[in-house]
């Protein structure tokens, strides 16, 4: 069986069908997380990004061939934007939600709308439904009048608070490529084009050579006192978004992007393991800390664009990591779930499964067959 076919197997055959029984709710949404044995946590508070992420698996899957439908996500995003779009008269989404839906934190949140986004796009390009086009474009409207700042990119939240972050700018580079891949309309591209803008000026400090994660107001590093930390899942993330950037722009520098990686492979790999270590100083000094499964998705992913930029001898690192993935996190799991922590022993810590982690790893796995199963193939 080809790593392709593994992977496939693993999401269509125990995955899909675990948390599509498992992990909806009756009374609407989808559930928090799974207990160990593969339980509905059902009373836990509804976090939206979890929500959008699981409605993006369930699109996605159809768009790329592994689900007839893509019914469960229709339903669960008319759900959704029934009882969390602007549910108290002001516009956008709600932060947190209790189990029947009620609003437990009516915040607006960047890295909540980021989600949001990618859903929206991505159930609208397996249906075209003028009617979530319409609720897409309105959420687009509410952050450029809500949450622009005026030094660039979003604010946290409305009203702003510090420090503002490169990782809701991040996702937010991911939803306009998925957005703009669903609509084809220039302007949709130029938002692309204006978060890589940040990562070229604020958020790759070549200084150093590495991605930054917090920053004042005005896009300057935040100073807390604390060490200057840096994370390779997230690196990790940024080279395979550049590398689908550059497929769709008139850019021609198709290896940017790769610098980020060489530092992941040269500091970032716990060696027992071969998993991503959650966090380094900028000095490279180890934090201890959990590799978790979504860090592993991130690597295998940014080493697939090797694959595609037709490195040499690049593709024995990839079936190494998605190994390791199998090893470490999916197989010691019940059938459909992972182990979301492990320690640089490979001891796991988890106390449930948490829903979330489903989007990293369904958008890796069909990053395996497309990438891999076209190589097999060729």
């Amino acid at each position: 069986m080809t790593s392709a076919q593994r992977v496939r197997k693993w999401a269509v055959e125990t995955a899909l069908p675990l948390w599509a029984k498992r992990g909806v709710d009756p009374r609407g949404g989808f559930v928090e997380c799974l207990s160990l044995d593969g339980q509905a946590l059902a009373s836990r508070p509804r976090r939206f990004r979890a929500q959008a992420r699981q409605i993006y698996v369930y699109a996605h899957c159809h768009n790329v061939g592994w689900l007839a439908d893509s019914k469960l996500a229709e339903q669960q995003l008319q759900w959704l934007s029934g009882c969390a779009w602007s549910p108290d008269g002001n516009p956008g989404w709600v932060h947190m939600l209790d189990e029947h839906g009620a609003t437990l934190d009516n915040k607006r949140d960047l890295y909540d709308h980021a989600f949001i986004l990618l859903a929206l796009a991505t159930v609208y390009q397996a249906n075209k439904n003028p009617k979530w086009l319409h609720l897409l474009d309105q959420t687009l409207t509410m952050m450029d009048r809500e949450l622009a700042s005026p030094s660039g990119g979003f604010l946290e939240c409305i009203g702003g608070e510090l420090p503002r972050r490169q990782n809701p700018h991040m996702h937010l580079f991911e939803a306009f490529l998925s957005v703009y891949a669903a609509t084809g309309r220039a302007a949709d591209l130029d938002r692309v084009e204006a978060v890589y803008q940040l990562y070229e000026k604020h958020f790759y400090d070549r200084g150093v050579g590495v991605l930054r994660e917090f920053f004042q107001d005005d896009w300057t590093p935040w100073k807390s006192g604390a060490k200057d930390l840096w994370e390779p899942g997230h690196h990790c993330e940024w080279v395979w978004l550049i590398t689908r950037y550059f497929a769709v722009s008139d850019r021609v520098r198709k290896g940017d992007g790769q610098n980020l990686l060489d530092r992941v492979l040269a500091n970032g790999v716990v060696p027992k393991t071969r998993l991503l270590r959650a966090r380094l100083g900028a000095d490279n000094t180890c934090e201890p800390t959990m590799s978790r499964t979504w860090m592993q998705t991130e690597y295998i992913k940014a080493l697939l664009t090797r694959v595609e930029l037709g490195e040499a001898g690049s593709m024995p690192a990839v079936e190494r990591a998605i190994d390791d993935l199998f090893k470490w996190h999916l197989e010691p799991a019940i059938p459909g779930g992972w182990v979301d922590h492990v320690d640089e022993q490979g001891i796991p810590s988890s106390k449930d499964i948490p829903a979330s982690t489903l989007y990293h790893l369904i958008c890796c796995m069909t990053e395996i067959e497309r990438v891999l199963g076209k190589s097999h193939n060729s």
